[in-house]
């Protein structure tokens, strides 16, 4: 089985985003790019690719060259931070998400879902639904245009779980326990 690691959850807009280069991308909730937690949910989610779907996962996620995030390409639209629609690279990997099923291992997180106004994945385990691009923008008093609206998810669209490395990044402090519900003692920040 295919996986690529340095998949991280952005603490400003609650989106995955690719962590592996130096740049950070484009990220809804503010300038600076996308931004890995350092406690709480600073985990390494390697998501499988390159591998057929079945009942149980689901094709055609993909890396976004300018946002840096995963979004759903099997529709068309969407909208990226970075302006326009989301962009994959002709010979980036195309990811296969596990949905709809059971937690199974310590190291699988649900509650990961589809957002129908962006097409990004996004984290829904907590009552703050991030950034999400497609809603208006504003200007705070710093300079910095944050999105003030958050994550939508149908109704009717798949639950996805993803699977992570336990091991936090360098300087990170891990929080295994965080999750839905958010305990703030558990999740700092959240």
């Amino acid at each position: 089985m295919a996986i690529q690691g340095d998949w991280a959850f952005c603490e400003k807009c609650y989106g995955l985003f690719f962590n592996g280069y130096a740049q950070k991308g484009r990220c809804p909730g503010g300038r600076g790019g996308h931004k890995q937690p350092r406690t709480g949910m600073g985990y390494n989610y390697t998501p499988n690719h390159s591998i057929p779907g079945n009942q149980y996962t689901q094709p055609d996620w993909e890396f976004c060259v300018k946002c840096h995030g995963m979004f759903f390409n099997g529709y068309s639209g969407g909208t990226c931070p970075a302006g326009g629609v989301h962009q994959r690279h002709d010979q980036a990997y195309h990811f296969v998400l596990k949905h709809d099923a059971p937690k199974l291992y310590s190291n699988e997180q649900p509650y990961w879902e589809f957002c129908v106004n962006c097409h990004g994945l996004f984290y829904n385990g907590f009552n703050d639904k991030g950034r999400c691009p497609a809603t208006p923008r504003v200007m705070l008093l710093n300079g910095d245009h944050v999105h003030i609206g958050g994550h939508k998810r149908h109704p009717q669209a798949y639950h996805f779980v993803l699977r992570f490395e336990t091991p936090a990044p360098l300087g990170y402090t891990l929080n295994v326990g965080c999750g839905w519900p958010p305990n703030p003692s558990v999740c700092p920040g959240y």
